[in-house]
């Protein structure tokens, strides 16, 4: 005989479990977005955004050297947009993009899932922690900021900017 009881428990529990565990409890679902994703892409998620704790009002001088260093770098973000801090640093870096227009010169990785082909790109970048972004000049990386976002980011990526070109290095 089915102990009804003991069954409207296991359904109950399970059901708990479920519901602990939506996108609704945790605040974010995969995306289903894989490899180089714009800006646009990013924002369509629903729930992408997290607290900005830590995040520094940009002052003019930040913003003006930002502006000033922009000759030829790029900013390569990977991220996996499951984690908050690669949500936190999306999100300060489009404040830099924003308040310094460097739109042009940042692209997004997003890697959510073993894919070796993806994967491939992280490792020809050495990438290991995300969110982890990169400061390229000539096709080089001349600048690193993994893990997440501290109090400093701001001015940790303008001293990134101001790395000298791989053609500037002098020997010796």
């Amino acid at each position: 005989m089915i102990n009804r009881d003991y069954w409207i428990g296991v359904v109950l529990l399970v059901v708990m479990c479920l519901s602990a565990c939506s996108p609704a409890e945790t605040g974010y679902s995969p995306s289903g977005l894989e490899g180089w994703v714009t800006r646009a892409d990013i924002e369509a998620l629903a729930n992408w955004q997290t607290d900005l704790k830590g995040a520094q009002e940009l002052d003019g001088e930040l913003v003006s050297d930002i502006q000033r260093l922009q000759d030829g770098s790029e900013l390569l973000v990977f991220m996996n947009l499951q984690s908050s801090d690669s949500r936190m640093m999306a999100q300060r870096v489009f404040l830099l993009m924003d308040e310094a227009g460097y739109s042009q010169a940042v692209r997004f990785f997003n890697l959510e899932k073993e894919n070796e082909k993806l994967t491939n790109v992280a490792a020809i970048w050495k990438v290991k922690e995300y969110p982890t972004l990169l400061v390229v000049r000539n096709g080089l990386e001349v600048g690193r900021i993994s893990g997440t976002p501290d109090e400093d980011f701001e001015n940790v990526v303008v001293e990134a900017l101001r790395e000298p070109s791989p053609s500037e290095f002098k020997e010796g």
